[in-house]
């Protein structure tokens, strides 16, 4: 692709305006038209139908029958403009082209005046007199306009002009259309018969001179654009195909030259991500004022780029101009000559020897060897190999005690052991930094206005807990890639399912990890996020809109292959492998690379080597080895063997021995990793950082010069190993490169919980998980409602959820009431109500009325703690629905006490027995429930004090309140709103069976209804009494234990499977650490804070720091 072909804008620039530099307009000649030049008229239409700006040169079709016209598209966010130039004799002659235009074009145009026209331009150039003649005066004048080396300062305002070079085939200015400040405008031109004639004959008489001139040829010197411009030419002569000029540039305007500057990096981070790269510059030193004119919406002087144009696609010119400038002077020619034959045989013997195809590297789509991705997952790659990514759970392994640590060895090699021959296994693991910058960006709370002191002291005790770790801290994704050889989709599925039954999956069950095979869309995104590192999450989801080929959609952006490294977009790739192991490898070899701070891809292929094949290896191996020894003691007067003989021959038998009596197998393994950097200075830091990580375990790598694009395949997630830079392993070996390190969990949009032991940041988004309800367990003391307190504090600033407490010993008021919550105290000495008659929000439903009357039977019982018999219900049932009919004609609120005074006109004596028993909770001292509510729910945060209740009131109370949250549940619900339950002291709700299958119930439902409940206790042996509450233990999929008495330790181990190192956290443990589990992870982890650095927020959370 090239700027300009002279020849071409020659032929278009007898159309060009030679007017007065500067001075765009000359005279209007009506109410539509503008004399710009001497016969050279313009008119101005609004398009008032959609653009498809998306592809623009989509758009040019619709002009191509006007050929001799040239046209601008003016497009800001607010509005578009097509502006229609022609040079015509007469202006008759002129206005009846545009009437045709007008009369035939598909577009919805509407024709603007002279006057609208004055007014828009005067308006871009902040003219108050609107004028044209201002427009010539301000635009000449360096009075009125002053011309920078990069910008244009003209009436207090700033402008910038940027154009697109090398233009691709196709192009999408969609994003920069809705930026605002921002105006593109795009000129485009169809050549006419005779000038498309001049041009095809013009370019192929100059590509047969230039050959004929040039002394040796044109195949020697840049064969492929020589030989391929030709070729082009001839071919679209012949079609006689469409010729078109276009010029792309944006103007950009601001209030500062800061503002210019964002813009334009805007503009070219778009053009940097987009479909098909394209490269915009600033036009630096050529801020004058015929570009400004040339930007306006005026038509004025183009620089077009050529381009062939048929069925609405474009392919541009090779990037080479039509003048023989390279050998002007002969003597220059021939200097040039003999440099090129002097570094050609060097070169040439250099490619021969490593196999190089240097046109193969210039096309990106090859680092994708994918044919197809089936719907189950399974990739089809070029090698006519089948693929399948399984994506397993870390466990603990580095703070395990030295028995377990053999354990789970043992059960590596296991799975190593049950690999077959006939597959190929990819240890693929995903490293991503994850910066300072963004992590407290993450984790810190925004402002809110009046919370200021309680936000500045949470996040200066987040800030204090960041420094405690690494500069930077990282995302660990761990994977296999499954890779066979088969003949068809169906025996390559038959297969991967074998290998992933019967070896990943029966030995990782075995050390709880839990593994998945992953759908098409998951592995597209690994495939996508590998390739790219994307910043943006959702660039995955708008490829995919934007494209077909699966090429395609998983290249975002191109890539540019070089000697040692790759550089795609703006990162720097490089690739190494490990050249040489430690005899004995050390089991924390991966784990001290896997947790580097920073962005790369580690990829180990595992390869088991057939038994009698590796046998009859090792034998040949042994007998060669022999040989060279005789040879030596031969040559030697003593029988000497040199050093390194005699320990490979040791080897070589140890080797043999294993393999033939110890259950052995060998395999040949080769470990790559892509090290990603945004600049060759920090790939060069990373990559000493791996050294010395490579010399403390006796290890060496090497980069792959020449070889990066085999090496990037080899690193992705594929399953191909291009490069085979393996080494020989015993399965006793092999093991030592496990993944394992420690558990951890870090969610991006989740709430800060502490460290972990191993200095890693804890978040977790709860919301995230199929169960989100958790418990808090923990001795007094221990630190677990402080951290439920800190967690609220998280939910309050980082969400708008609701937040409800259930507060049996008054703990959380302070709090509440510093958020600006409710806290409503309930007891028979206060004046606050809640009336258990009170329908919910859904109103006199039919559903609504039964719903209510069978949870009154139920408090009903509670409050007089006496079972209702079957005559009974039917008795309340019947007053009840009487009282409810009643009522909702009135459309009023029924209470206790018009329950009351309905039983006493019953005839049947039951009902006046259950009128008494109801009597003092009508009339006497317990009336807290015969009132109309007085209470509000509605507050975003509500704290229920039953401290005072006396001990007959609680369970009935409790009831009263579980039915008014469920009714705010409900309400969330509908408008897509969470809600946090909190209950302090839960075992107090299973001390009573409706409170409990109420939470059973609530338990398993509350994820639909958008709930997020979480239970405080203090002893785990409270909770398992019942089957009820030991069930929801175990389907929580969130727990927080932190201290634990002695008898609680051992019930967690039996109960949760937790290990002997993992209780030793949960074991005299100091307030505020403990253990966090959140799905499968188990994670050790401290949040202690010195309450003299956050005065304010620990007064108001603190309950002694613990309980």
């Amino acid at each position: 692709m090239i700027d300009k072909v002279p020849l071409l804008n020659k032929i278009i620039d007898k159309r060009k305006v030679k007017g007065d530099e500067g001075r765009p307009f000359r005279k209007i000649i009506n109410d539509y038209v503008l004399e710009i030049s001497k016969n050279t008229y313009i008119t101005v239409f609004e398009v008032k139908s959609g653009i498809d700006i998306s592809n623009i040169y989509r758009y040019f079709a619709k002009y191509k029958d006007f050929k001799g016209l040239d046209y601008q598209l003016y497009s800001t966010k607010e509005k578009t403009l097509l502006i229609v130039k022609n040079k015509a004799k007469k202006v008759k002659e002129y206005e009846n082209k545009i009437n045709l235009v007008l009369e035939l074009s598909e577009i919805n145009l509407k024709r603007i005046t002279v006057d609208e026209y004055k007014e828009i331009l005067c308006n871009i150039l902040n003219i108050k007199d609107k004028k044209l003649s201002e427009v010539n005066k301000k635009t000449k004048s360096s009075k009125y306009c002053r011309y920078k080396i990069n910008h244009i300062n003209k009436n207090n305002s700033l402008y910038r002009i940027l154009k697109i070079y090398q233009l691709p085939n196709e192009i999408d200015l969609e994003k920069i259309q809705k930026l605002t400040g921002v105006a593109i405008s795009i000129k485009f031109v169809y050549l006419n018969e005779g000038e498309k004639e001049n041009v095809y004959k013009s370019i192929i008489d100059n590509l047969k001179s230039q050959k004929d001139k040039n002394d040796y040829g044109y195949k020697k010197i840049y064969p492929y654009r020589f030989k391929e411009r030709f070729k082009l030419a001839k071919k679209n002569q012949k079609n006689n195909t469409d010729i078109i000029g276009i010029e792309i540039k944006f103007l950009i305007k601001a209030d500062s030259e800061v503002g210019l500057d964002n813009k334009t990096k805007d503009i070219k981070e778009i053009a940097e991500f987009s479909k098909q790269r394209y490269i915009v510059k600033t036009m630096t030193h050529e801020h004058k004022k015929e570009l400004f004119c040339s930007v306006l919406p005026i038509n004025y002087k183009s620089d077009y780029t050529p381009a062939f144009y048929e069925k609405n696609k474009i392919r541009f010119f090779q990037n080479i101009n039509v003048g023989n400038t390279i050998i002007k002077k002969k003597i220059f020619g021939e200097k040039l000559k003999n440099i090129l034959e002097n570094i050609k045989k060097p070169i040439d013997a250099t490619f021969e020897t490593i196999d190089l195809d240097l046109d193969e590297i210039k096309k990106p789509k090859k680092i994708i060897p994918i044919k197809k991705l089936y719907e189950n997952g399974v990739i089809k790659l070029e090698n006519n190999s089948y693929s399948q990514i399984v994506k397993f759970k870390n466990i603990n392994y580095i703070l395990e005690r030295e028995e377990d640590k053999k354990n789970i060895l043992e059960i590596y090699q296991s799975f190593i052991n049950t690999i077959d021959d006939e597959i190929n296994i990819q240890l693929y693991i995903k490293n991503r930094d994850i910066n300072k910058k963004k992590l407290e960006n993450d984790l810190y709370l925004k402002s809110k206005t009046g919370f200021e002191k309680y936000i500045k002291e949470y996040n200066l005790n987040l800030k204090q807990k960041l420094e405690e770790v690494a500069e930077q801290t990282s995302e660990t994704g761990y994977y296999f890639v499954i890779n066979v050889r088969a003949n068809s989709i169906g025996e390559a599925s038959k297969k991967i399912k074998q290998t992933f039954e019967n070896s990943i999956v029966s030995n990782f069950t075995r050390f709880n990890s839990k593994v998945k095979r992953l759908s098409a869309v998951e592995t597209e995104k690994l495939i996508y996020d590998s390739i790219n590192n994307p910043s943006k999450t959702d660039r995955f989801l708008k490829s995919l809109d934007c494209q077909k080929n699966i090429s395609d959609r998983l290249l975002a952006s191109s890539y540019s292959i070089k000697k040692d490294h790759i550089q795609q977009g703006r990162n720097f790739e490089q690739v190494i492998y490990v050249q040489k192991y430690a005899n004995k490898l050390s089991d924390t070899f991966l784990n001290d690379i896997i947790k580097l701070p920073f962005t790369f891809e580690s990829s180990i292929h595992i390869s088991n080597l057939k038994a009698n094949k590796a046998i009859t290896k090792v034998q040949n191996k042994i007998v060669s080895m022999e040989s060279d020894k005789l040879q030596k003691q031969e040559r030697s007067d003593n029988d000497y063997i040199p050093f390194d003989l005699k320990k490979q021959l040791d080897e070589g038998y140890y080797i043999l021995d294993k393999l033939q009596y110890k259950d052995q197998k060998l395999f040949t393994l080769s470990f790559y990793i892509t090290i990603t950097a945004s600049s060759e200075d920090e790939m060069k830091v990373n990559r000493e950082i791996i050294k010395t990580i490579f010399s403390k375990h006796m290890c060496n790598f090497e980069i792959l010069k020449f070889r990066q694009k085999e090496g990037l395949i080899s690193s992705l997630p594929f399953g191909i190993d291009k490069l085979k830079e393996d080494k020989a392993f015993l399965t006793e070996n092999v093991k030592y490169l496990h993944p394992f390190n420690s558990q951890n969990v870090y969610h991006s949009d989740g709430i800060f919980y502490g460290l972990s032991n191993s200095n890693q940041i804890l978040s977790v988004n709860r919301k995230k998980y199929q169960n989100p309800s958790a418990f808090f367990l923990g001795v007094p003391g221990s630190g677990k409602s402080f951290t439920a307190k800190m967690e609220m504090i998280s939910v309050f600033f980082k969400t708008d959820d609701d937040i409800i407490i259930i507060d049996p010993e008054r703990e959380y008021g302070a709090l509440v009431e510093a958020l600006g919550g409710e806290v409503i105290k309930l007891s028979t000495s206060t004046d606050n109500y809640i009336n258990p008659m009170k329908l919910n929000s859904e109103g006199y439903t039919e559903q609504n009325i039964s719903t209510k009357i069978e949870f009154l039977i139920t408090f009903l019982e509670k409050l007089t703690g006496e079972k209702l018999r079957a005559s009974s219900k039917s008795i309340v049932d019947r007053v009840l629905r009487k009282i409810y009919e009643k009522f909702k004609l009135k459309d009023e609120e029924p209470v206790l006490k018009d329950f009351y005074n309905e039983l006493l006109l019953q005839d049947e004596e039951v009902s006046k027995s259950i009128a008494l028993d109801l009597e003092i909770y009508i009339k006497g001292s317990l009336d807290i429930f015969a009132q109309k509510s007085n209470v509000s729910s509605n507050n975003r945060i509500v704290c229920y004090d039953i401290k005072d209740l006396k001990d007959q009131l609680k369970t009935p109370a409790l009831t009263a309140i579980l039915d008014s949250i469920w009714d705010t549940f409900s309400k969330n619900r509908a408008i897509g709103k969470y809600t946090w339950l909190y209950i302090d002291e839960i075992y107090l709700l299973f001390k009573n069976e409706s409170s409990s299958e109420w939470l059973f119930e609530t338990w398993k439902r509350i994820r639909k209804y958008l709930g997020v409940i979480t239970g405080i206790t203090q002893n785990i042996s409270d909770l398992l009494q019942s089957h009820t509450s030991s069930t929801m233990l175990s389907n929580s999929e969130f727990k927080l234990i932190l201290n634990q008495a002695a008898e609680d330790r051992q019930i967690l181990v039996e109960f949760l499977g937790i290990s002997e190192s993992q209780k030793s956290s949960i074991t005299n443990a100091q307030s505020g650490t403990g253990l966090l589990i959140a799905e499968e992870n188990v994670v050790p982890f401290s949040n202690r804070v010195n309450p003299s650095e956050i005065p304010e927020l620990f007064d108001l959370i603190n309950t002694s720091y613990g309980g």
